[in-house]
This record gives structure tokens, C-alpha cells and sequence, in this order.
């Protein structure tokens, strides 16, 4: 990919010649600023941003920001693609510190004008539905940490009724 002329392009090519029939197309890239997250960015028109309530995990988002900012310029992506906002994961009411941060993360997302969407809290059955290779709410329907999820749902949803674009979300 890094020896390619269009490297950094060769998903968004390979989904404008060959488009999909969906209308949400998520990207789950690893938490390395690489060559695959660069595909992804190249391709994408959305991002949602997961970060877990712990100090290494926000200061690795402030650097994916960072990250972002440079490379949407430096692609020269034409639209810039959103960012819908961070999704805390992984939260532990019992732990001060996750409660400290995200207490303060959606007045340090708000200057910068990202949403901060509701915590999605940690419990062992997302582990186990995945091992299942199911979503919680087939796994389990009656777990409350399902509806952890609505209000990000809800705003994708309402998303996906406005106007199509030719490149997928992330």
C-alpha cells in the first residue's frame, strides 16, 4: 500500500467502482495511526471516534485528532469527512477516574465542536455475545446495556436520511 500511487486511496477507488448496497459502511480500524486508518479516512464521509475512560486512551484520541486534522489536509479530502463524536466505552461507574473523565470530556469536545455521545457502559456480555458472534441485543434482549447505544443509533439513523454522498461512513 505504501508503494502504490494511490495507496492511500485504493479503498475509496475499489467502493467507487464497486459500490455497495448499504447505507452504513463502518470501518473498524486498530488503534494505530497506519496505513489501513489512512484508507479508512480517505474513504470515509463520518467518523465516530470510541474511547475508553482512561488516561492513555484519551491522550492517544487527542493524537488521533491531531492525526485527522493532518492528514485530511494533506489527502486534500474534498469534503473533509465528520466527525460525528466520541463514544465513551468501557465505562466503570465504580471508578473515580472514569467518572472524572467523563465528567469533563464533553466541555473539552465542545470547544473543539464534537459531540460527545452517552457512555456505553463495560460489562463481560459484550464479550460473551461476541464470542457468540452476536449482537447483545440478540444474546441477550433483556441486558440494559443495550440501550446504551440509542442515542449514537438514533443520530446514524437520522443521518442516513440525508442526502447520499459517494464515499461509505466509518
Amino acid at each position: 500500500l505504501v508503494l502504490h500511487k494511490r495507496g492511500a486511496y485504493l479503498l475509496a477507488d475499489c467502493l467507487t467502482d464497486y459500490p455497495l448496497a448499504h447505507d452504513v459502511v463502518i470501518f473498524d480500524c486498530p488503534a494505530t495511526l497506519g496505513p489501513l486508518p489512512l484508507m479508512a479516512l480517505a474513504a470515509c464521509t463520518h467518523i465516530i471516534i470510541p474511547v475508553q475512560l482512561e488516561p492513555k486512551s484519551i491522550q492517544g484520541a487527542a493524537h488521533l485528532l491531531e492525526w485527522y486534522y493532518y492528514h485530511c489536509k494533506y489527502l486534500r479530502l474534498n469534503p473533509t469527512p465528520e466527525i460525528l463524536g466520541f463514544v465513551p466505552n468501557q465505562y466503570d461507574v465504580r471508578r473515580s477516574t472514569h467518572r472524572q473523565m467523563l465528567a469533563g470530556l464533553p466541555e473539552q469536545l465542545q470547544h473543539m465542536k464534537i459531540r460527545a455521545f452517552p457512555a456505553i457502559r463495560d460489562s463481560a456480555e459484550f464479550v460473551n455475545a461476541s464470542g457468540q458472534g452476536l449482537p447483545l441485543h440478540i444474546y441477550r434482549p433483556s441486558h440494559p446495556a443495550k440501550d446504551d447505544f440509542k442515542e449514537t443509533t438514533s443520530h446514524l439513523v437520522t443521518l442516513i436520511g440525508k442526502p447520499k454522498t459517494t464515499k461509505k461512513t466509518k
